[in-house]
C-alpha cells in the first residue's frame, strides 16, 4: 500500500467541512434566538481561520503544475549563481595571496 502525500486541496476541504460544523453550531444558536455575542466572535475567529488555514499557494501550483516548475528552476539558478560568485570570492582571495 503506497502512502500519498495530503493535497492542498485535500487539506482546504477538510478545514471547510470543519469550518461548516461549526457554522452549523452557530445557526443553531441563531435559530433558537440565544446567541451572545461570544459567539459572533468566535465564529468570526473561524472565519478569519478558514482563510489563513488555507494555502492559496499551494493551491495554485497543485492547479498549475507547470508554474511550480519554473519556480524550481528560478530557485535552482539562483543556488548556482551563488556558487559561483563563493567560487569567484575565494579564486579571488588566493589569488590576491
Amino acid at each position: 500500500m503506497t502512502l500519498e502525500p495530503i493535497s492542498a486541496e485535500s487539506n482546504l476541504v477538510e478545514i471547510i467541512e470543519s469550518f461548516m460544523k461549526k457554522a452549523e453550531k452557530y445557526l443553531s444558536v441563531y435559530y433558537k434566538g440565544a446567541t451572545e455575542y461570544s459567539h459572533v466572535e468566535s465564529i468570526l475567529g473561524d472565519i478569519d481561520a478558514l482563510a489563513c488555514l488555507s494555502d492559496a499557494k499551494a493551491l495554485y501550483l497543485e492547479f498549475h503544475p507547470e508554474e511550480e516548475e519554473k519556480e524550481l528552476e528560478a530557485q535552482f539558478k539562483a543556488v548556482q549563481a551563488i556558487e559561483l560568485m563563493n567560487a569567484s570570492a575565494k579564486d579571488w582571495a588566493l589569488a590576491s595571496k
